[in-house]
């Protein structure tokens, strides 16, 4: 019964997705830029320098930017608590939202991938790392939906951090002195794993950290949806 309610809802969600073509853009500003910039730098094997960065801003855009001032937004406008005086509990509504990003998020990652690299079988081994990083970025920007209470600050801090995850894991490699403690970035550890798929190396330290990162930040979203069911 209850697994019947949660599609309807994420159904729901979806078709409301689709209603708003700014959330579109975000979806397919990450494809479009990928494609533009790999194309005009027309440069022999920059096409595998540059996809674990552009891979890694779809994540980054479609979790951060849709997330956090969305959920604010129906706090906002009171949707939030007409779902929570159903029979609806907060876990399924956020399931229901983060279910839905994380869809496009995929999406987007795999149109990056295939437009840049084509459609091969190397899309599988990349795969996970996709779905881990959709995951983790979607709960970056959960966390700050959980903790702020205005739209348009949410928005702004969601666009402050997406840019600097995205500019630190694209020139971290340019701070040799500082790699050391980029690499503990989460941005920095997903892009690790994407360069450890491409060049078929197994890097037992970056993917624990990366799965070490996505526990930590459950943890947290764990301790403020039961703050939040405490107010």
């Amino acid at each position: 019964m209850r697994v019947k309610m949660i599609y309807k809802l994420t159904r729901h969600e979806f078709l409301d997705f689709l209603k708003q073509p700014s959330l579109w853009m975000l979806v397919l500003l990450p494809i479009l830029m990928s494609v533009m910039v790999i194309v005009l730098m027309n440069e022999p094997g920059l096409e595998m320098l540059l996809l674990p960065s552009w891979i890694l801003f779809a994540q980054v855009m479609v979790g951060l930017m849709i997330i956090a001032p969305g959920f604010i937004e129906e706090k906002e406008q009171k949707t939030l608590d007409a779902l929570l005086v159903s029979p609806f509990k907060l876990w399924e509504i956020i399931f229901a939202k983060c279910s839905i990003i994380f869809l496009f998020s995929i999406l987007s990652q795999v149109f990056v991938y295939v437009l840049n690299h084509g459609f091969n079988v190397n899309l599988l081994a990349v795969l996970p790392v996709m779905i881990i990083g959709a995951i983790l970025f979607i709960e970056v920007g959960l966390i700050i939906g959980l903790i702020m209470s205005s739209s348009k600050t949410s928005a702004a801090i969601s666009s402050v951090v997406m840019v600097l995850l995205f500019v630190t894991a694209s020139f971290y490699q340019q701070l040799p002195e500082w790699k050391n403690v980029l690499q503990l970035i989460p941005s920095v550890v997903v892009v690790e794993n994407f360069y450890g798929v491409f060049e078929r190396e197994f890097l037992p330290l970056q993917l624990g950290l990366m799965l070490l990162w996505l526990m930590l930040f459950t943890a947290v979203i764990h301790l403020l949806v039961k703050k939040e069911l405490n107010k």
